[in-house]
């Protein structure tokens, strides 16, 4: 996000490497330890693209991978929120406040419609894990907090 930031971009660095570490705490209380874990590449964790069956020979694959688009787009929003955030402290200790608010703003809205505009059925059909015959099947899904972790419902 820094590198979004233009002029500001050595600022946003500066803070982070200061106070990067209460950016973390708050990851660390607010996310589910494994989803961060897989989200910063930092464990090992079976993809998707590792899966050799064809959707006629499993017919849960396409369930797990709407799990898996679902957990991780809900996942992508807190962290974004959690950003937004924190970036808006930084900007309070810059003595060009608005001008970095404004930029963090911008930023984070691109993010929030990037992120929205992800359809995790378009992305499993892509991939061939799910048909479009078989997402007919499948009602609409939705991701919910549970015990510190994100169960999805069919």
């Amino acid at each position: 996000i820094c590198d979004k930031l233009g002029s500001f971009k050595s600022a946003c660095e500066a803070l982070l490497k200061k106070d990067g570490n209460a950016l973390l705490q708050v990851l660390l209380n607010e996310i589910n330890g494994r989803d961060l874990c897989k989200m910063f590449g930092l464990c090992q964790h079976v993809s998707f693209s590792t899966y050799e069956l064809s959707v006629q020979d499993d017919p849960d694959q396409c369930k797990r991978c709407l799990t898996h688009f679902i957990r991780q787009k809900h996942i992508a929003e807190k962290l974004v929120n959690h950003s937004s955030e924190f970036l808006h402290h930084l900007c309070g200790q810059l003595p060009q406040k608005d001008d970095c608010t404004k930029a963090v703003d911008d930023s984070i809205n691109e993010l929030v419609t990037f992120i929205q505009s992800l359809d995790p059925r378009s992305i499993c059909v892509d991939l061939k894990m799910c048909d479009p015959t078989s997402l007919s099947n499948i009602r609409t899904t939705q991701a919910v907090p549970s015990d510190g972790s994100i169960k999805v419902r069919f």
